[in-house]
C-alpha cells in the first residue's frame, strides 16, 4: 500500500535553502526534502533536537503550479 500526502504550500515570500559555504546560502525555488520532513516534525511537535531518521526514506516530488521569482536581499 502506497501513501501519499500532498502538501500544497502558498506564500508570497517562501524561502528553500539548498548548498550553503561560508556566509553564503543558495535558495531554490521548490521545497527541499529536508524542509518538508522539518515542516512534517514541526507538525507532529517534534522537538527541534528531535532525531528525525524515521523521514530519512521519504519518497519526495513536488510540482510547481506558479513559479514565483528569486528575489535578493
Amino acid at each position: 500500500m502506497v501513501h501519499t500526502l500532498v502538501l500544497v504550500l502558498r506564500g508570497p515570500l517562501q524561502a528553500w535553502g539548498a548548498r550553503s559555504r561560508y556566509n553564503r546560502r543558495a535558495t531554490q525555488p521548490q521545497p527541499t526534502k529536508s524542509g518538508v520532513a522539518g515542516l512534517l516534525a514541526s507538525a507532529l511537535g517534534y522537538d527541534r533536537s528531535a532525531d528525525l531518521s524515521e523521514f530519512r526514506d521519504l519518497r519526495f516530488g513536488t510540482r510547481t503550479d506558479i513559479p514565483g521569482t528569486l528575489t535578493v536581499d
